[in-house]
C-alpha cells in the first residue's frame, strides 16, 4: 500500500533576518535610521532602547525586533513590558543581585510562601507602613538586645493571663496608675 504524500504549499515570502540601530521609539513602534517602523516581537523581552543595534525579522506581518544584539549605554535593562502581564515561573526561582534588590509596585504586592517558611535576613531593616499594620499569627515570638517601643496616643495589652517580669528592676511612671 502506497501511502500519498502532502506537502504544505511554501510561501513565496520566507522571513528575511537582518540588523540595524533603533533610533527613536513612537507609540508601539520604533523608527530605523531608514525611517522604517518596526515592533518589538512578543518573545523579545529585554525592553528596546535607542541606539540598539538589534536583529530584525521581516514576515508578512511586519517587521519586528527579535533579539537585541548591543547597547552602547550602560542603562537598567528591563525585562517586560508594562502593557502586558510577565510570570516567571519554575521549580526554583532566584533573584541575585550584587549591589542592590527592589520590588515595587504602583498598588499591591504580595509576597506568600503558602506552605513553608518566608525568611529575612539583614544588618538593618525599616518598615515603614503610612496606613495600618496588621499582623496575624499563632504564635509570636521575638527576641531583641533592647527593645524600645514608642506609641502617639494609646498602646493596649490584652490577654486571658499577661506575665510582666524583670530580673532586675521594674520600673512603672505615670500621673495617674490604676491596678486592680
Amino acid at each position: 500500500m502506497n501511502a500519498a504524500l502532502s506537502y504544505l504549499p511554501q510561501q513565496d515570502t520566507q522571513p528575511q533576518w537582518f540588523s540595524a540601530e533603533l533610533s527613536q521609539r513612537e507609540g508601539d513602534f520604533w523608527t530605523l535610521g531608514d525611517g522604517r517602523q518596526v515592533r518589538q516581537a512578543v518573545s523579545c523581552l529585554v525592553q528596546p532602547q535607542a541606539g540598539d543595534q538589534v536583529l530584525l525579522v521581516t514576515t508578512e506581518q511586519g517587521i519586528f525586533i527579535s533579539q537585541i544584539l548591543t547597547r552602547s549605554s550602560e542603562q537598567t535593562l528591563t525585562l517586560g513590558s508594562l502593557d502586558q502581564p510577565l510570570a516567571l515561573q519554575g521549580d526554583q526561582l532566584q533573584l541575585v543581585a550584587s549591589q542592590s534588590l527592589e520590588l515595587g509596585s504602583a498598588v499591591d504586592c504580595d509576597i506568600t510562601a503558602a506552605s513553608g517558611t518566608l525568611s529575612t535576613q539583614a544588618a538593618q531593616m525599616t518598615t515603614t507602613v503610612m496606613g495600618s499594620w496588621i499582623q496575624n499569627a499563632r504564635t509570636n515570638i521575638s527576641r531583641f538586645g533592647d527593645w524600645s517601643v514608642s506609641v502617639r496616643e494609646l498602646l493596649k495589652l490584652h490577654s486571658k493571663r499577661q506575665q510582666l517580669s524583670a530580673d532586675k528592676e521594674l520600673k512603672v511612671d505615670a500621673d495617674i496608675i490604676h491596678m486592680g
